[in-house]
């Protein structure tokens, strides 16, 4: 079949009452549509449990695209033309854990690896992965790169929140609109973000805790 899924990949001329009628078909048929499942949001990226919070955790929020945590905790310019996909995270136990969807899984947990298809697939056609995460690897693999407590007379302080001073972005829409063709709920739309210049930030992160003090790191 060398070539064949390649062939069937390439996009097919159809006209609009042709494009009206597939969509119809494959809506009626749930092993066609572009999800799985009827669930709108799947799993991806999940931490380990022995590197996770060990309590609930009260607030998460981006870094942002244009500043960098580093590993010794400093918050500096992104240096790269990429985004930055650094997410930081408090709990009511008291510690704040720094994470980066760009690392590494953790070598531990390999039972995952095959359930989850994150292995190298060199020269497999695209459509055979369609819809599986990137960070699918990290799925109970992640481990955070940094972890702060916050300690109060050797007690952990309650957090209740942190706040970082990011910017609005645009996001437009990546998925092409069929001209007459009805979209329902299942359809997988994607969009993509515009990064532009943000300009200064204050590099800085706020904390707040059960007792109503706020903080600056």
């Amino acid at each position: 079949i060398t070539g064949r899924i390649e062939e069937l990949e390439k996009p097919e001329p159809l006209t609009q009452n042709q494009q009206k009628f597939r969509k119809r078909m494959e809506d009626l048929m749930n092993w066609r549509r572009d999800i799985r499942s009827k669930r709108r949001v799947r799993i991806s990226a999940i931490s380990n449990q022995m590197e996770s919070h060990l309590d609930k955790i009260t607030d998460l929020k981006w870094i942002g695209p244009s500043v960098v945590v580093t590993d010794t905790i400093d918050i500096i310019p992104n240096p790269s033309a990429e985004p930055n996909l650094q997410i930081v995270t408090s709990s009511i136990y008291g510690d704040i854990k720094l994470w980066d969807l760009r690392a590494e899984p953790i070598k531990s947990e390999r039972k995952h690896i095959q359930q989850f298809k994150t292995k190298d697939r060199f020269g497999r056609p695209a459509s055979l992965d369609f819809g599986l995460s990137p960070y699918i690897k990290l799925y109970r693999r992640w481990k955070p790169f940094a972890t702060l407590m916050s300690i109060y007379k050797s007690l952990p302080v309650l957090l209740t929140g942190i706040f970082t001073h990011t910017v609005p972005l645009k996001y437009v829409r990546a998925t092409p609109k069929l001209s007459g063709v009805k979209e329902v709920l299942e359809d997988r739309i994607e969009y993509k973000a515009i990064f532009g210049d943000s300009g200064p930030l204050p590099l800085q992160l706020y904390i707040g805790n059960l007792f109503g003090e706020a903080a600056v790191a």
